[in-house]
């Protein structure tokens, strides 16, 4: 949600019993975040809906914002958000460790404030020095979640989303998308991405895959 580049929010996938192992509770604090706000607030709206996945100076393999502002879990809704944490089992919400850089980023901060205030989700923020925080990060060397601001100059989007989404690949999200867990369709898209040679059909996929 930043002008150049894209950030994020990850919870760590391998925390078994962890709340945000359930899809109802990730798809509730997605909804309680209101991007316009950061965006108006710190930007001066002219950042963008980050949309999740980060593709980078290559406009082809992305969502356009009118795409972005259609998924449903990107929707500012905070009484659905408080319902879908009621179903899940945490209708006081928890608290969470957030890994970020130091200091904390401002967009981190509106979140947190925005995650107390719509569903009683107690965030500790845990900075780390640059190269602390990446070469912990990146690996999944942190508790709970990190806050990641992610740089607009990504490799080719299609390796990125390997990286990140495969159930091989060596991103910590990736456990979440296993087959095994809840997105059957997930390894063999991205397979079908590497496989595909034509530039312009390999960016269809990947903006379906998103």
């Amino acid at each position: 949600n930043i002008p150049k580049g894209n950030s994020g929010l990850a919870y760590k996938a391998d925390e078994s019993g962890a709340p945000w192992i359930d899809m109802r509770v990730r798809v509730a604090t997605s909804k309680a975040i209101d991007r316009d706000t950061i965006l108006a607030g710190l930007h001066g709206n002219e950042g963008y809906w980050g949309g999740g996945m980060a593709c980078g100076f290559t406009p082809s393999y992305c969502l356009t914002q009118e795409e972005k502002r259609k998924i449903y879990n990107l929707q500012y809704d905070p009484e659905v958000s408080k319902r879908l944490m009621k179903e899940a089992g945490y209708p006081s919400g928890f608290k969470v460790t957030v890994a970020t850089g130091n200091p904390a980023p401002a967009e981190m901060l509106m979140v947190s404030q925005m995650l107390k205030e719509n569903l009683n989700i107690q965030v500790e923020l845990a900075p780390k020095e640059g190269a602390h925080f990446i070469g912990n990060g990146y690996p999944g060397n942190y508790k709970n979640a990190i806050y990641f601001g992610l740089g607009g100059g990504n490799f080719q989007w299609f390796h990125y989303l390997q990286f990140e989404y495969h159930s091989k690949g060596k991103w910590p999200s990736a456990k979440m998308n296993t087959p095994v867990v809840q997105f059957p369709k997930v390894d063999p898209m991205i397979e079908d991405i590497f496989a595909t040679f034509d530039p312009k059909e390999q960016a269809r996929k990947t903006r379906e895959f998103q």
